[in-house]
């Protein structure tokens, strides 16, 4: 198995409501990346994710699943967290290994009490969040209403969308991006496979204005981008990739993005931007151990290693699940606990 340097690691935690669409987003993923053959669904309890047998006969998560894949040369590790609020709080031990937060919303639905925990939960570590709005191929899906309400829950200024859905219900399937401004047009046979249309005329001055509020919320968030922007009235490129990225980490700026993961429809697209905005591990601040000790994520750095989860397995017996934290962990090393 190829070895990813600390700089190539993107780890992500999907949290949100139950039913939002976090374990159909996962197989989704996999299923583009070619990690699995068949597109799993809930109702049928063949997903990735929800692998235990009362998840299958619940439908729904009870404890989270880790996955990987590699998109352009970067590994990334995903968490699928539960959503019910019976099991919702395992979530803060995932947000504690993870270095973004993907907050999944049905479009039907709107923000829900799950929504506002899972951000709640992120903010003891600063974890950066995107959200994402999703099932917008449901009948009566409402993206500028929810993104209205997202707004009024977690920031007018500070919420902003990459991606916009060109319509909603069942003809969604163009997705506007806002940094390059390129519509992407997905087919239906639920491939995930997108071409490039021009913009529809319906939405372009929209996307347009979406686009300069993009750029004043990066703008606002660093002295020499504003003084840049005030001169030339907009940003260069590099700029806002760069600008953006460092206001998503400091969760001055929450992107959202738009998509249907049962359908495959703005997967491909996100996965490209989670590649540009998720910090690496040594792009963030690790948590001081319960002694006020200070971890550097390098591999120089003394070893040390957080169990965030453990549980007992029929066939294995207890199993731990770690995070290298700082330093190399060797097959025999003996650690303290």
């Amino acid at each position: 198995m190829k070895e990813f340097q600390t700089k190539d690691i993107r780890n992500i935690s999907l949290l949100g409501h139950a039913s939002s669409g976090k374990t159909t987003l996962v197989e989704a993923i996999l299923y583009n990346k070619g990690e699995i053959d068949r597109f799993g669904k809930i109702d049928e309890g063949n997903t990735i994710s929800d692998y235990h047998a009362d998840e299958k006969e619940r439908k729904h998560s009870i404890n989270y699943s880790l996955m990987h894949t590699v998109h352009k040369d970067k590994k990334v590790n995903i968490i699928d967290n539960p959503g019910y609020l019976d099991f919702i709080a395992s979530s803060k031990s995932a947000i504690r290994v993870t270095d973004m937060g993907l907050i999944t919303i049905n479009a039907k639905n709107g923000v829900e009490t799950g929504t506002e925990l899972s951000f709640r939960f992120t903010k003891p570590d600063q974890l950066p969040v995107g959200f994402i709005i999703n099932k917008l191929r449901s009948e009566d899906s409402n993206f500028d209403e929810t993104l209205s309400q997202l707004k009024d829950s977690f920031g007018k200024n500070s919420v902003v969308p990459i991606q916009l859905p060109v319509k909603e219900g069942k003809e969604f399937n163009k997705v506007v991006d806002i940094i390059n401004m390129v519509c992407y047009e997905y087919s239906d046979d639920k491939s995930g496979k997108a071409k490039k249309v021009d913009i529809p005329e319906a939405v372009k001055a929209q996307a347009e204005e979406i686009r300069t509020g993009l750029i004043e919320s990066i703008a606002e968030t660093d002295e020499e981008l504003l003084e840049k922007f005030f001169e030339l009235e907009t940003l260069p490129e590099e700029d806002i990739v760069s600008g953006l990225k460092e206001a998503i980490k400091n969760r001055e700026v929450f992107p959202v993005f738009a998509t249907d993961a049962l359908n495959n429809i703005g997967v491909s697209n996100l996965l490209d931007h989670l590649i540009s905005f998720v910090p690496a591990p040594d792009e963030r601040e690790l948590p001081a151990t319960k002694e006020d000790v200070e971890i550097e994520a390098s591999d120089d750095a003394p070893t040390s290693c957080f169990i965030f989860q453990t549980m007992m397995e029929g066939h294995a017996g207890g199993l731990f699940f770690i995070k290298v934290m700082s330093g190399v962990l060797e097959k025999g090393m003996t650690l303290l606990n």
